[in-house]
Formats: structure tokens, C-alpha cells, sequence
């Protein structure tokens, strides 16, 4: 198992996006900041731009994001968590996401036959 950081970058925006590789596989991440819920939402991207996972809340707490979202065939070997780093109690809000509470991706590639 290979766990690392997804680049979350903070800087008082309300909307970002990037791509990054997940085993091997292109992905796009778009974020966008909900202020009446102070919740941050995530579309996913494949290569060829099909969405993976639509308008998704953010959230600490969850074992598994992917797992939660039921798109685990869809993203490589691996899963999407977000954690509070520091106390493990905050979902992400507009002033600590990149932060403190930090969305990793767990690769189970290792383990796969």
C-alpha cells in the first residue's frame, strides 16, 4: 500500500481544479466551495473527461470515499480519504482544507494479483 497527499492548495478560493496520476491513470479534480453549508463538493474526471464522481461533499469521518460514492470500479486500485490531521474531528470547512484536514489517496496496487 502507497498512501499520498492530493495537492489541495488553499488560497481563499472558492472554486480550483488540478490533475493528477492514480496509478498510473490521468484524473481531474474540480473543487467548489458551498458558503450556506460550508462544505466543499469534488468532481472527478477520467482521461477522456467522463466523470467519475459528480458534485461529491468532502467529508471527514468516512472510512472510504470512493467506497461511500460506490465508484470504486471506476477509480484505479486505490481509495480517497479526508482527514483531520491534527485532531481527526473537522471536516474540511473554506479556511482548513489543505491545511489541517488534508485528502489523501490510499494505492492498494501493491496488493492487487
Amino acid at each position: 500500500m502507497k498512501l499520498f497527499e492530493l495537492p489541495i492548495e488553499n488560497q481563499g478560493l472558492e472554486y480550483y481544479k488540478f490533475n493528477t496520476n492514480l496509478d498510473g491513470q490521468n484524473y481531474g479534480f474540480r473543487f467548489r466551495y458551498n458558503r450556506r453549508n460550508d462544505t466543499w463538493y469534488v468532481t472527478i474526471y477520467d482521461s477522456n473527461e467522463q466523470v467519475v464522481i459528480s458534485d461529491a461533499a468532502v467529508l471527514s469521518y468516512m472510512h472510504s470515499m470512493t467506497a461511500r460514492l460506490g465508484v470504486s470500479g471506476f477509480m484505479p486500485f486505490g481509495d480517497l480519504y479526508c482527514s483531520d490531521v491534527n485532531s481527526g474531528k473537522e471536516d474540511p470547512s473554506y479556511n482548513n482544507f489543505g491545511k489541517v484536514v488534508k485528502l489523501f489517496y490510499m494505492s492498494l496496487v501493491d496488493e492487487v494479483p
